[in-house]
This record gives structure tokens, C-alpha cells and sequence, in this order.
């Protein structure tokens, strides 16, 4: 099982995913920290996983030496991509060292528990990871001879993006200039996808838990909510008679 965290910002909160699996629900965090925030975002998403043999894959915003360190202690590994101006890299790893290289060129340090690897994936792009769960010289066999760290950052970072995309197909957002509503959209997308991804564990067999049926059982989950307000708002005796009749025409029935 892959643990993905991936840094996104929404208005002034910033928002921090988990994705324990690819494509599965994924876990929100908004805790402030005033420094090493990166780290701490990690920390406080995986802590429930400690001990676990889990390996954590992460993007530039979280990887330092300290963190890695850190979750080797707590018996995890993790392979995450490194911003090319950190100070820990290795002088022949850093990008400017690969000017004369051909593409598709990679160099690797390492030490005791932890490997570094750059490789220049296209003309003028250098990529730089560290893992602390390969410790070989693996390379893929095609032209392209991507290290297998490479690999397996690529095959197992798709979880939030996955998430991402199927909540942007089918959104209740709503323009607007006031991030706390802004957030509030982002809540209620995600709390759908993940009640769709729990529904049809639970229920495999059911309709709407079939390849395309996400549309419409996200009808079916707004109408469930929305069938206790409407029932209220059905005994008011002084109720406009649009709203009764639109009332009437839904079904509504009370409990």
C-alpha cells in the first residue's frame, strides 16, 4: 500500500491530501504550524500509520533529510521528488552537472539507508528523488533507461491527482470570492467521491455502484439529504404554494 501527500492551497488555508491507495478517498488536513510546515503536514496525516512498513510518496514540498530520517525511525520509507536548490544534494546530481549529458542520463548517490537519484528526462529537465526504499542501480530497459526510483514515484504519485479529477467532473462549485465557501465546495465534492467509493465496497452489486453511475447516485445522496428539510418546510402552513407544489412533486415523505 502506497501513501501519497501532496501540497494544495485553497484561499489562505492550505490543504494537504492523503491517498492511502491510488484512487482511493483521500484525507484532509488544515492544521496551521508555523515552521517546517512541510514536514509537519506528513507527520500529522501519517502519524496513525507508524509502524505500519507503508511506504510514503510525496512531491518536492514535503522531501527534506529530516523528514525522511524521521519516518525511517517510525518504520516507514518514502520516495518523493526534491527541489533542485536544496543543499543536500550532491554536487554531481545537481541539475546544472547534466548540461553536457544526453538526455535520458542518470546519476545516483548512497548512502547507508537512503538513495538519490537525477535523471535528465528531457533536453533541459532534470529530475531529482530521493527514496529510502530502492538502494539499486535498476534502470528501465527501453530508450528512455528511467531508474526505477523514477518508476516507482510515477506509477504510485496519482492517487490525489486521481481524486482531483473525478471530483472536477462532477462539482458543486460555485464562483466565488469568499474562501471559506470556496472550501466549503471542496468539502462537500470530496465527501461525495468518498461516499460513492464507500457505497460501492459496501454494496458491489447495487445499480448505482456500477462503472458510470457516479451522476446519479450523487442525485440520489443529494435528494436523501434533502428529504428531512424539505419535509419541515412542507408543514408550514404559510409556505408559498410554488415551494408546496415543488415540495409535493419530489415525494416527499416523512419518517
Amino acid at each position: 500500500m502506497s501513501t501519497i501527500a501532496q501540497k494544495h492551497t485553497g484561499g489562505s488555508i492550505p490543504r494537504v491530501q492523503l491517498c492511502l491507495e491510488t484512487l482511493q478517498p483521500s484525507t484532509l488536513c488544515a492544521v496551521k504550524f508555523e515552521k517546517d510546515h512541510g514536514e509537519n503536514y506528513v507527520k500529522k496525516l501519517i502519524e496513525p500509520y507508524y509502524r505500519s512498513g507503508r511506504n510514503v510518496t510525496f512531491d518536492n514540498f514535503f522531501t527534506t533529510l529530516k523528514l525522511i530520517q524521521h519516518l525511517l525511525r517510525q518504520g516507514l520509507t518514502c520516495v518523493g521528488t526534491v527541489r533542485k536548490d536544496k543543499k543536500f544534494i550532491p554536487e554531481p546530481l545537481r541539475h546544472h552537472s547534466f548540461s553536457k549529458d544526453k538526455q535520458y542520463t542518470s546519476r545516483l548517490a548512497f548512502q547507508e539507508k537512503a538513495t538519490m537519484v537525477s535523471y535528465k528526462s528531457k533536453k533541459n529537465k532534470v529530475v531529482t528523488l530521493l527514496s529510502t526504499m530502492h538502494s539499486d542501480k535498476a534502470v528501465s530497459e527501453d530508450e528512455k533507461k528511467k531508474p526505477g526510483i523514477v518508476a516507482f514515484y510515477n506509477s504510485t504519485k496519482g492517487g490525489v491527482d486521481g481524486m482531483d479529477q473525478k471530483v472536477h467532473k462532477y462539482s458543486c462549485k460555485r464562483k466565488s470570492h469568499r474562501w471559506p465557501m470556496a472550501y466549503f465546495f471542496n468539502i462537500v465534492d470530496v465527501a461525495c467521491l468518498a461516499a460513492h467509493v464507500v457505497f460501492k465496497t459496501k454494496f458491489p452489486d447495487h445499480p448505482l455502484s456500477g462503472k458510470d453511475s457516479r451522476s446519479h447516485f450523487i442525485r440520489s445522496l443529494a435528494s436523501d439529504l434533502a428529504q428531512a428539510q424539505l419535509f419541515r418546510r412542507q408543514e408550514i402552513p404559510t409556505l408559498h404554494f410554488v415551494c408546496s407544489d415543488c415540495i409535493d412533486a419530489s415525494n416527499v415523505t416523512g419518517n
